[in-house]
């Protein structure tokens, strides 16, 4: 079936807004907030005692109502926990600020904040800190041996010359060359990307530096994000030299304030996970929502309709010049215009002769506008008709001498008395026996193999149903078996 297309002019939009004007904004899914934390953990790695920890966590309210947070407190009291707003307005994010003193703790460190919120699916909301913090080396002074030969003592060995004085020299200290190690360095660790319309390619290089006196080997590079990619070059740094780990941060399908992490694991025994930082705000130039649309089930014969929103938020005016659906039964059209909140509503309609099965669409929404120039909403649905038939293929795994049989069952959804007529097998390897449960309402059908084979071996075959409907005249159900 040939895509459905809308072609909608500026001129006509134009129109369009100012008929709307005055139309409220629609497509409300709600008051409630609510409550996203897409990273909950954060590593510090491998810190010595008394430094202090410090991690941003990005909380973000995904939900049409205000998202408050009433309590913050952590586990333990060198844990420091702080937001600046506690009332997140919808769709807007604010930063948990946390900070760790590690002082006088040795060890394996996990501390845990804990957000009471609003939002009743999660009430509570822990976010953790975890690492290890190793001991603050003792500065080891050696001593040169003194110019002077030592002290002297009496010589009692004899009774000639006693009292002469003896000179005893001190033991020289062999301390040994130091030991060879590298020492990795990054001189910023953090880069501030600013603010981005969704959609860019953020690209970064931090400078990597070994200032040890051996070869820095970069083990690997982890980042906390899937959105997130990075690699080192190259991946030994002589002592002295230095190195790139170039990054890349895709903000598609991101708003708001993001903080991704970049660690860059070495053979430094000092530093192993050397920890990088990427944060920004990426703004939304158009956004919709919701972006699926899921009729569920759809009797056949009649028509079903949703709506989605499509929003501009920067201070240009909306445009949206195309509505393309990849189904004919799929349509879509524009119902109303908000210049106040810069928006339209688009709704979605599953016309009256959509064929009977699943539905697995698109609408695309052509905005012109740079960043967001396409976008889409997928559509779901399950058009059925005046018979349930459940399930709608049957599979079979049979055992060798055993005879169980499977079962279809069939269910009058519509108005008029079912009737089953007659029911084959297409190869002939099942017998088939139907059963009235209920007349006129409901059926089964038990399915019994009727085939000899190898174990292993799959069969497949058609169960072709007569019945009385004129709209599910003929119902074929796929059948698989296999012999174990």
């Amino acid at each position: 079936m040939s895509p459905r297309t809308t072609q909608l002019p500026i001129a006509v939009f134009v129109a369009l807004c100012a008929a709307f004007s005055a139309a409220p904004a629609a497509g409300q899914q709600g008051t409630r907030p609510e409550l996203v934390i897409a990273d909950k953990t954060y590593s510090f790695g491998k810190v010595t005692a008394g430094d202090i920890v410090k991690h941003d966590f990005v909380v973000e309210n995904r939900g049409a109502g205000v998202l408050r947070i009433s309590r913050i407190r952590s586990t333990c009291d060198c844990t420091t926990a702080t937001m600046v707003t506690k009332a997140l307005p919808p769709r807007t994010t604010a930063l948990l600020h946390v900070e760790l003193d590690t002082t006088d703790r040795v060890g394996p460190q996990l501390k845990t904040i804990y957000l009471s919120t609003n939002d009743l699916s999660q009430p509570v909301v822990a976010c953790t800190l975890r690492g290890t913090v190793s001991e603050k080396p003792t500065d080891v002074q050696v001593r040169e041996p003194p110019q002077q030969t030592g002290e002297t003592t009496p010589d009692t060995t004899g009774t000639e010359g006693a009292g002469t004085p003896v000179t005893i020299a001190p033991a020289p200290i062999d301390v040994g060359p130091p030991k060879a190690a590298p020492a990795i360095a990054v001189p910023n660790a953090v880069h501030d990307f600013g603010r981005v319309t969704r959609g860019k390619l953020i690209e970064h290089e931090f400078l990597v530096r070994n200032t040890g006196n051996a070869d820095l080997t970069i083990l690997r590079v982890s980042t906390s994000c899937g959105c997130t990619s990075a690699s080192a070059l190259p991946t030994v740094i002589e002592s002295g030299k230095e190195g790139r780990v170039r990054v890349k941060f895709d903000t598609k399908g991101r708003s708001g304030e993001q903080r991704k992490t970049v660690t860059i694991h070495s053979d430094d025994p000092t530093t192993p996970d050397m920890v990088c930082v990427i944060k920004g705000q990426v703004v939304v130039e158009v956004d919709i929502e919701p972006t699926l649309l899921q009729f569920g089930t759809v009797n056949a014969g009649t028509a079903v309709r949703k709506t989605f929103t499509v929003t501009r938020f920067e201070n240009t005016p909306l445009t949206i010049s195309e509505l393309k659906s990849t189904l004919e039964h799929v349509q879509a059209r524009i119902v109303s215009v908000s210049r106040e909140q810069n928006s339209a509503e688009v709704e979605v309609t599953i016309t009256d002769d959509a064929p009977l099965g699943k539905i697995n669409s698109s609408v695309f929404i052509v905005t012109g506008h740079a960043m967001d120039y396409s976008q889409r909403v997928r559509i779901t649905a399950d058009v059925v008709g005046d018979i349930d038939v459940t399930p709608r293929s049957l599979q079979m795994f049979l055992r060798k001498g055993a005879n169980n049989p499977g079962v279809l069952r069939l269910r009058k959804t519509g108005n008029t008395p079912l009737a089953i007529t007659g029911a084959k097998c297409a190869k002939g390897l099942f017998i088939l026996s139907i059963a009235v449960i209920r007349p006129g309402e409901e059926y089964e059908i038990y399915v019994t193999p009727h085939l000899v084979g190898s174990a292993g071996n799959f069969v497949r075959d058609n169960i072709t149903i007569e019945t009385n409907s004129t709209m599910q005249p003929v119902i074929t159900v796929p059948i698989m078996a296999r012999l174990q």
